[in-house]
């Protein structure tokens, strides 16, 4: 077994989509006066002043959102107007007074659309642009703008809570694994309560077998929107001859130490710890540092990941 074949991560399939188009240019569209990803809120606030009917600012204390680390805000825009850009209303997401993500509903389409030019493809009802960075659902005349992270969170399927009037910024909950996350349940059981409790599901058969067991059949189950650990994450579970041996619970570097004192309230201490790992329960939950995850594990993969992560620490 080679160390590195475990070291590398399976990309899920919109990381791919992201590393194929990463030359592609950023879209055209200008929301404000010119407002950039990386803005303090002071900032957008002054950028969104002509445009909008009201404007609304939001502190979230403790932060909740994955990439904030000491503050998370929301600026709020309602009844946006720039040129021919028009929204019903509009939020802005800051981690450490840093602008992360847009979301816009009621999307006046045909001005977004041709500001945004030609998508780079489409993937679960958005039209994408660029190497990811604007997301476009027209039939919900939805906009989303994320940065690299937000990306790697799949955060163009989160809705911002103050734009839905959902519950937002409870206290994280027991350090439990995830309903869904049941291993002794069939591949078609667990894809059952996905389609149930993701928003959305996705079943993808995979090509390439990297699961440790070398399985003769590997498939994935995308699972979107998952409420864990405080906040609706992407999780993807892997499946080797239908029966569930990983899961990854995508996170952000943000919150890396609000999830570290999560496990440690919860299971106690690390029963290893190196520079990219520190496991949790005997290796089945582990927290991933250099690409910022939660890994799930069977039993079976338990002991073979534990191997391997005492020999990274050697």
């Amino acid at each position: 077994m080679r160390r590195q074949e475990v070291q590398r991560r399976l990309v899920s399939i919109t990381g791919l989509l992201f590393a194929v188009l990463a030359q592609v240019s950023l879209a055209a569209l200008v929301i404000g006066e010119d407002i950039q990803l990386g803005d303090t809120s002071s900032v957008v606030g002054v950028k969104l002043k002509s445009a909008c009917e009201s404007i609304e600012y939001l502190s979230v204390e403790p932060p909740v959102f994955p990439m904030s680390v000491l503050t998370e805000a929301h600026i709020i825009c309602q009844e946006y107007r720039a040129g021919s850009i028009v929204f019903d209303r509009v939020a802005f997401t800051f981690a450490d007074d840093s602008l992360v993500h847009m979301e816009a509903h009621g999307v006046e389409l045909q001005p977004v659309a041709a500001a945004l030019g030609s998508s780079s493809g489409q993937y679960l009802g958005f039209s994408y642009y660029g190497a990811g960075s604007h997301w476009l659902d027209s039939d919900e005349q939805l906009l989303l703008w994320l940065n690299e992270e937000g990306r790697h969170l799949n955060l163009f399927t989160w809705r911002n809570p103050f734009l839905v009037n959902s519950t937002y910024g409870d206290k994280l909950p027991a350090a439990e694994l995830p309903g869904i996350v049941v291993f002794n349940s069939s591949l078609e059981e667990i894809f059952s309560v996905a389609l149930r409790d993701c928003g959305p599901a996705q079943m993808v058969p995979e090509d390439r077998i990297w699961l440790q067991n070398n399985p003769s059949k590997q498939v994935q189950i995308n699972c979107f929107n998952y409420r864990y650990a405080g906040f609706n994450r992407k999780l993807e579970l892997v499946f080797g001859d239908g029966k569930l041996e990983v899961v990854w619970v995508l996170t952000g570097k943000g919150e890396e130490r609000r999830l570290r004192e999560w496990l440690m309230g919860n299971w106690g201490g690390p029963i290893l710890e190196n520079e990219v790992w520190e496991v949790f329960a005997d290796g089945r939950i582990s927290l991933r540092k250099d690409k910022p995850e939660l890994l799930i594990l069977s039993a079976e993969m338990m002991p073979i990941y534990l191997n391997i992560f005492n020999s990274q620490s050697n």
